[in-house]
């Protein structure tokens, strides 16, 4: 199915870790300004799968707005994790 310009206005990642990037770029022209985007599972795989992803989140303040949500895994309390959560603000900001 095909989604037209500015017709995703919540994107929720949970995936490859290593894919996350590659997922968002691929929906990024679809997304409506002030989409939210989560990608699942961002403290564990924040300096691994996820470094690319989180870099250009929160490296592009022009486009997004974010920020790490901590919580734990959800089967097991011990583990730390967490959610990053961003808005879309187009390309202009």
């Amino acid at each position: 199915r095909e989604f037209p310009k500015g017709s995703i206005d919540f994107l929720f990642l949970d995936g490859l870790p290593k894919e996350y990037l590659s997922y968002l770029q691929a929906a990024e022209d679809r997304l409506a300004p002030g989409a939210l985007i989560v990608a699942d599972n961002a403290g564990v795989f924040a300096s691994g799968g996820l470094k690319d992803y989180l870099d250009y989140v929160r490296g592009t303040p022009d486009k997004f707005s974010s920020r790490f949500i901590e919580s734990t895994l959800e089967w097991r309390d011990d583990i730390m994790d967490g959610l990053e959560v961003t808005t879309w603000l187009g390309e202009s900001g």
